[in-house]
């Protein structure tokens, strides 16, 4: 009975991949979708890669993922992946398009981006050998409570024979070592840490072991940095895996081995580590690694840059009512050395299908950081852009400095290009088609620049 349901369910699934294709529809994990509903067991029925690694975290999954299938694909590898989509539809529909009809899938690796919110259905439904967790902050209110309440999700429902790559110098994440066997990555102190606090926010002040003040030596962003409490021995834990970064030389030295830097900011300079991180502790030799890594990019969903008569156009994820994302772009941006011109479109899009009035993200977000005499512009567009303004303004922020407008695909007409050349296009997560018609049109208007000269 249970192979019947399984077969019932794979071939639903399979027909519906078909009609999705002759009816021009997008929807990848809608398959994963009709498996489970024709049989709620499906992902545990069906046949499996023989390594299975995981990426999980608040931000950086999709970026970690799409490392691991790149260099898993460059080195011949057959990949199974759910390609973004981190809920338990994903993963079925992951498994729906690897599996031939008579259940037999082909695939060496299983790669898993896997939703912080939805890790307990998928940890109770896939065994993972390795899960890596890139870091864990606050995120959406409405969605994701608190950061605590996401931590214990993920510890309540791990496997315990499931390997964890923790980032040590997050002092939150790397606490799930308690429950299962781990390895650590760290990146050594940098000339642009701090002492003390730049941002408002910080997830963790007190230790969780004794409940004293915790003692920041240097602080990265936030809450990474090198930390002790004021009265017992809890600290950063020790790292296997260490890093010195020469942003100037654009290269990550990991245990003395170099690797090139996917970009320059720090952010992917962690995604980098922790992927290098897994590969050695699958006992990959360096020179493999190297090679495997070669061409490696971020995904132009993520982060893309376009340059046409001499103007820079960056196009830069920052996660709506997700106060650090947004937090660390505006870090990001501030250092910075040359002028900009900054355009923000951050309205959740699913807060515009299912509206909520809470806004207090906006004021834990850092616009202090955009308050910087090399932003010379800042435009704001989507329904919110004037409580967007306001923050701005609370923020120091000059008034003449910002436009805003209700219609984001109104933002391109607005740049000044004669205030600066570098355009800085940052868009919410599941605004990313409206954000890449804006991009289009921006990108457009700056081919025209020789025309009208």
């Amino acid at each position: 009975m249970k192979k019947i349901k399984y077969y019932a369910a794979l071939y639903s699934a399979k027909i519906t991949t078909l009609a999705l294709k002759i009816f021009g529809k997008k929807v990848p994990y809608y398959p994963g979708v009709i498996a489970q509903k024709v049989d709620k067991n499906f992902i545990m029925s069906s046949k499996k890669p023989s390594l299975i690694i995981g990426v999980t975290g608040t931000n950086g999954k999709t970026t970690v993922s799409t490392m691991l299938c790149d260099y898993f694909k460059n080195i011949g590898k057959a990949v199974v992946s759910n390609d973004g989509y981190n809920l338990d539809t994903g993963v079925a529909a992951s498994l729906v398009k690897h599996t031939n009809i008579f259940g037999k899938l082909k695939g060496d690796v299983w790669i898993l981006e896997v939703d912080e919110r939805d890790s307990g259905d998928i940890f109770s439904k896939v065994e993972f050998d390795y899960l890596i967790v890139t870091n864990l902050f606050r995120d959406s209110m409405k969605r994701n409570a608190h950061v605590e309440y996401i931590f214990n999700l993920i510890k309540k429902n791990l496997n315990k024979k499931t390997k964890l790559i923790l980032n040590a110098d997050d002092i939150i994440s790397s606490d799930l070592d308690k429950y299962n066997n781990a390895q650590y990555y760290s990146i050594s102190k940098l000339n642009t840490d701090k002492d003390k606090q730049e941002s408002k926010m910080c997830d963790i002040r007190y230790c969780p072991k004794c409940g004293n003040e915790l003692v920041f030596e240097y602080v990265r962003y936030h809450h990474i940095g090198k930390v002790k409490c004021s009265k017992c021995d809890f600290k950063n834990k020790k790292a296997k895996y260490v890093a010195n970064i020469d942003f100037n030389k654009n290269e990550i030295i990991i245990n003395n081995d170099k690797y090139d830097l996917i970009t320059n900011s720090i952010f992917n300079a962690y995604n980098l580590l922790s992927v290098v991180s897994l590969l050695y502790e699958l006992n990959y030799p360096y020179k493999d690694i190297k090679k495997g890594l070669v061409n490696l990019k971020v995904d132009t969903s993520r982060w893309d840059e376009t340059v046409v008569n001499d103007i820079k156009l960056n196009f830069i994820l920052a996660k709506g009512q997700n106060s650090i994302a947004c937090s660390t772009v505006f870090k990001y941006l501030k250092e910075e050395k040359d002028d900009k011109t900054v355009l923000l479109m951050l309205d959740d899009v699913e807060d515009n299908i299912e509206s909520t009035e809470t806004i207090s993200w906006i004021y834990d977000a850092d616009f202090e950081f955009l308050n910087d005499d090399k932003i010379k512009q800042i435009i704001v567009g989507g329904a919110r852009c004037y409580d967007y303004k306001l923050r701005l303004l609370i923020a120091g922020v000059d008034e003449s400095k910002i436009k805003v407008i209700p219609s984001e695909y109104d933002m391109p007409e607005l740049i000044d290009f004669n205030k600066s050349k570098h355009i800085y296009l940052l868009f919410e997560v599941f605004a990313l088609e409206k954000a890449t018609e804006v991009k289009n049109n921006i990108i457009k208007r700056m081919g025209e620049i020789n025309d009208k000269n």
